[in-house]
């Protein structure tokens, strides 16, 4: 009898150690398996291009492969220049004075140049005078359209310059861009509403704000910012995706 319990003893004994091992093995894991798998992502990540800028840029790290950089440099760009392009061509809309002011310069930039072409024989003076009463008309047409607080109304004295059918007889000089600032502002007032401008101007500076957080600052820009982070878009992957 005295021998069976203590071998009962012995097993359980053992059979409490082994589970306490066990027991502590797994709060282990529960414990320390979520900050591993957290403090992993700091070694082990996938590095966006921003990542290797930081990398090649910084002397602190200088690292890297010049023409495999600027190779991803030159791919990324492209992928974002169709974003500034959008944000660029909202925040127009969002400026009637700067496009009355463009439009301006651009009259007297078209005069200019057929005046240039009738001292060159080019032209004719009736010709120059014909040329530069319409060249009047689509500028004050756009600017009237820039000046409208209704979207019909602007689009109005859009459809003045889109339907213009004397089109190629500013082919060739600056009076081309008539027609291409008309339509890029016949697809702003076609997606906006005019009466809604300032808030849309604060929205806009919010989101310009988050894209420079995810592709740093964009190309002119000065660099030279105090903090690091500051002067590189995301640098990982899974942070580009979750912004």
């Amino acid at each position: 009898m005295r021998r069976f319990m203590r071998a009962a003893f012995d097993r359980s004994f053992t059979g409490s150690a082994v589970l306490s091992v066990v027991l502590m093995v797994t709060a282990l894991v529960i414990i320390l398996g979520p900050m591993l798998y957290r403090g992993s992502s700091a070694v082990v990540f996938r590095g966006t291009v921003e990542f290797r800028k930081l990398q090649f840029y910084e002397p602190l790290f200088n690292r890297g492969d010049r023409d495999e950089l600027q190779r991803d440099e030159t791919r990324a760009l492209a992928a974002r220049e169709k974003v500034y392009a959008v944000l660029d061509e909202f925040a127009r809309g969002l400026d009637p004075q700067s496009l009355r002011k463009e439009v301006r310069r651009l009259h007297r930039d078209a005069k200019e140049q057929l005046r240039n072409r009738y001292y060159n024989s080019a032209l004719s003076e009736e010709r120059l005078e014909q040329l530069s009463d319409e060249s009047k008309k689509l500028r004050n047409a756009l600017q009237h359209a820039y000046e409208a607080a209704e979207r019909e109304e602007a689009l109005e004295h859009l459809r003045i310059v889109l339907d213009y059918p004397g089109k190629d007889d500013f082919s060739g000089t600056f009076g081309e861009r008539y027609f291409r600032l008309a339509r890029e502002y016949a697809r702003v007032v076609s997606s906006i509403d005019l009466d809604r401008r300032d808030e849309y101007g604060g929205e806009l500076a919010e989101l310009k704000g988050l894209v420079r957080e995810l592709f740093g600052p964009r190309p002119g820009e000065r660099r030279e910012e105090p903090l690091m982070q500051n002067r590189y878009g995301m640098t990982r992957w899974s942070l580009a995706l979750r912004k």
